[in-house]
């Protein structure tokens, strides 16, 4: 069973301190938790499914360059943005993907929109943050 959590993001996360964004603006539920058991496999990030988030506009945690904009199994519709430094972001299962492959992109700039493609039981983003291509909890962006 997920456990739901509310966290209420700041503004005080900006390219200035080196924090990042809340990838989904308005929208603060978590679903699902990082780490989570589902049995065959680890949950390697978090979801974000709040009520009437279907649709909703997702943004760039941190600025750097697209490396995947499109289709990548389970997670659907799917952007990567690579941070530099090792460091990248994946946001999966996205309606539409609003952003392509070798652009770059701000902080805060919209990507895509939350959707319920791939693997996926219902409207969510699937969060992930990866430094050196090893998953990581993003809360500890937060």
């Amino acid at each position: 069973k997920s456990v739901t959590t509310s966290f209420s993001p700041t503004t005080s996360f900006n390219a200035a301190s080196g924090g990042y964004v809340w990838p989904t603006p308005g929208y603060s539920l978590i679903t699902s938790q990082y780490g989570e058991n589902r049995g065959s496999y680890f949950h390697s990030g978090i979801d974000i499914g709040d009520g009437g988030i279907n649709g909703a506009t997702i943004v760039a945690a941190q600025s750097g360059v697209v490396m995947r904009a499109r289709w990548y199994g389970g997670y659907g519709n799917c952007v990567i943005i690579d941070h530099g430094n090792g460091k990248s972001t994946l946001y999966g299962h996205l309606s539409s993907i609003l952003a392509s492959e070798g652009q770059t992109v701000q902080q805060g700039q919209m990507i895509g929109k939350v959707g319920t493609t791939g693997d996926s039981t219902g409207p969510h983003l699937h969060f992930e943050t990866r430094s050196g291509g090893t998953r990581y909890n993003p809360m500890s962006e937060y």
